[in-house]
């Protein structure tokens, strides 16, 4: 099994927190795994580069 399947499994075994939130995190949740699964995300040190100048002091 790979990462995505585990992360979705997961999702499915751990109800205790899944029935604690919201219906809108609950789709921001699934919007999110969709992306990711899809392969529309982007690694944090692709990202970091970019907002790095907003976050020097």
């Amino acid at each position: 099994m790979d990462s995505k399947q585990q992360v979705a499994n997961n999702r499915e075994l751990s109800s205790d927190w899944w029935e604690s939130i919201s219906q809108s995190e609950k789709e921001s949740y699934e919007r999110g795994l969709k992306d990711w699964k899809e392969g529309r995300v982007q690694s944090h040190d692709d990202v970091k580069p970019v907002y790095q100048k907003y976050l020097q002091n």
